[in-house]
């Protein structure tokens, strides 16, 4: 095997070094570079040969948003990607059918299909989950890889050889391009999620008084079930029930008590209001009746305070379409004969048995791939 980097500086030569200890490796960069494997002077001599030619270069935002001064009074600013593509445009004059090209810097969702297919087509995204001051180690022992393509048949060769440097057991999310930007940027935003929460817990904590913020999140911290675990972390419908609205209601009127500067709990709730809305008119969009199946909070329970689906379907009702409800849980029959749209709230037990109206649409934002006679299944 033998590698090619485009891009030596904070990302790629630390990455490439770890490369180098386990394959043959050659550096290109524009500035002068001190390196323990060969370096080339120009992108032509630096892929000459290789089999996979990594793309680290930069792709930097306006030096006003770099977040050490103020930026939410700005308008909203993609990365700059003329490096990229400057590069990419070199490398596609000189580069075989047989390599393969790897980008691995940050891009926004959407990018690698807009920006760079069209001069590379098959070009692999292939991001790092790394942090400056440790790139070596963390490219070496990552939460996952992350390899994004337009379903091109080399992912498989990168795999085998993210084996040989981060080991068998490492996780590996193979998706489309779209797939892999969107994982990157939001293991980011997870993070920065994370951090604005716990800062969000001691400004109450500093508020209210009394309080330990440690005490606090350390508690939450060895929450390993729910806080820190997998679940909650499908997508499909919004928070519901009889505790988890009320409370962040609750908690935007203390937010509100207690003087805090900004708006964390009522802009959660509008978010929420604002996907339920989205929903409903998805679900009126097709026109006919619409039939929720299940008015329950959460799957097979017979309670239905604080429901999602009943904000859906106040949505349903305020855009002007038929509404219906079926829940044998809460003694909820709809005994209609005509095809509608159905919403698969929860896979309740009892959907096993329910009889859908033939030529009917079934809305699944679980997306657990239903095969329904006689009628279709969207997977949102």
């Amino acid at each position: 095997m033998k590698i090619s980097m485009i891009g030596l500086g904070k990302l790629g030569l630390p990455v490439a070094t770890v490369m180098s200890k386990h394959c043959s490796v050659v550096g290109y960069d524009v500035g002068p570079i001190h390196a323990d494997f060969p370096l080339k002077a120009t992108i032509s001599g630096c892929i000459e040969d290789s089999n996979f030619i990594f793309v680290a270069v930069p792709t930097p935002h306006d030096k006003d948003y770099s977040g050490d001064k103020p930026t939410s009074q700005l308008p909203p600013k993609d990365f700059d990607y003329s490096i990229v593509k400057d590069v990419l445009t070199k490398i596609a004059r000189y580069k075989t059918p047989d390599q393969q090209v790897v980008l691995i810097s940050t891009v926004m969702p959407g990018t690698v299909r807009r920006e760079f297919s069209p001069i590379i087509p098959d070009i692999i995204y292939n991001p790092s989950l790394i942090a400056l001051g440790s790139v070596a180690k963390d490219f070496t022992d990552p939460e996952m890889v992350i390899i994004g393509s337009d379903n091109n048949p080399k992912v498989s060769q990168l795999v085998e050889f993210y084996k040989t440097i981060c080991g068998e057991n490492v996780h590996k999310m193979v998706g489309s391009w779209q797939d892999a930007e969107i994982t990157k940027i939001f293991y980011n935003t997870y993070l920065v999620t994370k951090i604005t929460l716990a800062n969000t817990i001691h400004d109450v904590a500093q508020r209210v008084g009394d309080t330990n913020v440690d005490n606090i999140t350390n508690g939450l911290m060895y929450c390993n079930r729910k806080v820190n675990g997998p679940l909650y972390f499908t997508a499909g419908l919004g928070l519901g029930g009889p505790c988890f609205p009320r409370d962040v209601i609750a908690m935007n009127w203390l937010a509100q008590d207690i003087n805090m500067d900004y708006d964390f709990f009522g802009n959660i709730m509008g978010i929420r209001e604002s996907q339920a809305q989205g929903l409903a008119k998805k679900l009126c969009s097709y026109g006919l009746p619409v039939v929720i199946l299940g008015q329950s909070y959460k799957p097979n329970v017979a309670f239905n305070e604080g429901s999602y689906t009943r904000l859906v379907g106040h949505y349903v009702s305020e855009l002007g379409s038929e509404l219906y409800y079926h829940d044998p849980l809460i003694n909820i029959e709809h005994t209609g004969n005509e095809p509608s749209v159905y919403l698969i709230s929860y896979h309740h037990d009892w959907l096993n048995d329910y009889n859908y109206i033939p030529n009917s649409i079934i809305v699944d934002p679980w997306r657990k791939n239903l095969s329904i006679p006689n009628c279709t299944v969207i997977n949102l």
